[in-house]
């Protein structure tokens, strides 16, 4: 059980009916026990003892056996052989999260990660030539999984050149499984990783067993084109039964085709859906920068020189200082580096002209509010309609 529940056991020195009713009316486990001779004997309490820690025993042995352990496993969506470690992880019982089925249509991704590796007991990285090349969606996977705290247990699924150093520094000074000696013996050594017992193939009777476990070893024979060894290796008399897994393997073949194309569409929505909110998040910043450095615009019409060095022109350069230090999606790159130009532009014309006021140009201080007014403010405000119409279009 995942949390104890405490049971209180009445015992009486004398007879139970003889207690007052504002003692037995107590909520006890049971009847009273009553111990004899005085107190000396407590056998029956004992026996009253024994009997509930059995009872709890058991009905904790069958909450436990109610409760698989929860695996997550971050992996290439381009890896097939990822597929097979699910499968073997669930027919020892795991409950195992894998994106590719776990969410739902319409489902938030990020969100759904998050969840389900918070409530994950393990987090399994499967490293491999596709995720050193793509790690992009992993990488944010095991950051979140060291964020929660989870065991990792990071396995090699194909052979890779080395460790990325972001990777590595994550999963420094852990134990890695390598599936490619032999992909039986590793998943062994997976389970009892993940379990903590040994980890042998757990047996399932009946042919439809047969035929499940029949299937996945064609699978895997289909992933790694091995046939012809595997023929060689036990010779001319498993030749036919090495040609019954053929024919398995190319329908298999054929399936994964299609889960490549399937698991490919919807490797990119998440893209898509990863730039969406890349989009959202600098949208919603430049747009908060623009609206104050209108709003101190409102307020610096009637304003002095000195005002404008001491109060204004700190903020304006603040605000310009942040619109070029942001990250800015490769969408709206070229619009966002006109703006920061032309608000730079006239940041340097304004110190240019109060320089002027300073030394007695009158036409200089009108010039200075005419340009403040007209094109200062009319290039914030188109600045916000763009980002407006750009948030619309997210939207559609």
């Amino acid at each position: 059980m995942r949390q104890a529940d405490v049971v209180v056991v009445g015992a009486t020195l004398s007879q139970s009916s003889a207690l007052p009713a504002e003692i037995t009316s107590l909520p006890v486990e049971g009847p009273w026990v009553e111990i004899c001779e005085g107190g000396r004997n407590i056998t029956p309490l004992l026996a009253r003892l024994d009997t509930l820690m059995a009872a709890r025993t058991q009905t904790e042995e069958q909450v436990t056996e109610k409760l698989p352990i929860r695996v997550f496993i971050s992996h290439s969506s381009d890896d097939k052989l990822a597929s097979d470690v699910r499968v073997e992880l669930e027919r020892h019982g795991m409950d195992v999260f894998w994106s590719e089925q776990s969410i739902g249509v319409g489902e938030d991704w990020l969100a759904t990660i998050t969840t389900s590796i918070n409530e994950s007991d393990v987090f399994v990285l499967l490293l491999s030539p596709n995720v050193i090349q793509k790690p992009d969606w992993v990488y944010q996977e095991l950051l979140l999984a060291k964020e929660a705290k989870r065991r990792i247990i990071p396995v090699i699924l194909k052979p890779i050149p080395g460790i990325p150093q972001n990777f590595a520094f994550l999963i420094r000074n852990l134990h890695f499984i390598n599936l490619d000696p032999g992909f039986e013996v590793g998943i062994g050594r997976i389970v009892e990783a993940i379990s903590g017992q040994a980890g042998a193939p757990s047996k399932i009777d009946g042919f439809r067993a047969k035929v499940h476990r029949t299937s996945e070893k064609a699978r895997r024979v289909a992933h790694e084109h091995e046939l012809g060894k595997k023929a060689k290796k036990y010779g001319s008399a498993a030749l036919a039964g090495a040609a019954a897994t053929a024919v398995a393997a190319g329908k298999i073949l054929s399936e994964q085709q299609e889960e490549q194309r399937v698991a490919s569409r919807i490797e990119e929505r998440r893209k898509e859906h990863a730039r969406k909110v890349s989009m959202k998040t600098y949208l919603d910043r430049t747009f908060t920068l623009l609206q104050e450095a209108v709003e101190e615009t409102q307020r610096a019409f009637e304003m002095s020189p000195s005002d404008y060095r001491e109060e204004f022109r700190p903020k304006f350069w603040y605000v310009l200082g942040k619109l070029e230090s942001e990250p800015v999606p490769e969408r709206v790159r070229h619009e966002h580096e006109a703006l920061v130009t032309e608000l730079r532009k006239l940041l340097d014309e304004f110190d240019d002209l109060v320089r002027k006021i300073e030394m007695g140009n009158r036409s200089a201080a009108h010039r200075f509010h005419d340009r403040l007014n007209r094109k200062w403010g009319a290039t914030l405000q188109s600045s916000l309609d763009w980002i407006s119409s750009v948030s619309a279009s997210l939207e559609e």
